[in-house]
């Protein structure tokens, strides 16, 4: 009995490192998408490889956005930014303290300039807000 399991286990042994190794073409990238002195942390992703992040900025948290070539700050303020999440559109929400409460943000892509000043503003952001604890 033990020497037909030693033959059956070398015999899957022998055809998965020769016939399915060789034939298979799963190669894995890696390479960072931050590079700064800096922490960053809560990275999300969507199905078309967009990833958002909190990154620190020296003053406080802000929330970036990586498109799949370039690294862009959402949002430059005082005040903290986090827990980003990201949808298959690219629409990117996240929780900012305000100075009095949360308030929830909302990045759309493809939305003109918005001068409300709110969070990053301009830019290509349209950013709307919404209390949520009041």
């Amino acid at each position: 009995m033990k020497k037909s399991i030693k033959v059956v286990l070398v015999t899957a042994f022998v055809f998965f490192s020769v016939v399915l190794l060789p034939n298979s073409q799963v190669w894995a990238e890696i390479s960072p998408l931050t590079e700064n002195l800096f922490e960053d942390i809560c990275p999300q992703i969507n199905d078309n490889g967009y990833v958002v992040w909190v990154g620190f900025d020296g003053e406080d948290n802000e929330i970036f956005l990586h498109d799949g070539t370039t690294a862009t700050q959402l949002t430059n303020n005082s005040y903290e930014d986090t827990l980003p999440q990201i949808n298959a559109g690219g629409y990117v929400v996240w929780v900012g303290f305000d100075g009095e409460d949360n308030e929830i943000f909302l990045y759309t892509p493809d939305a003109e300039d918005d001068d409300s000043g709110a969070s990053g503003g301009g830019s290509g952001c349209f950013i709307s807000t919404v209390s949520i604890f009041k």
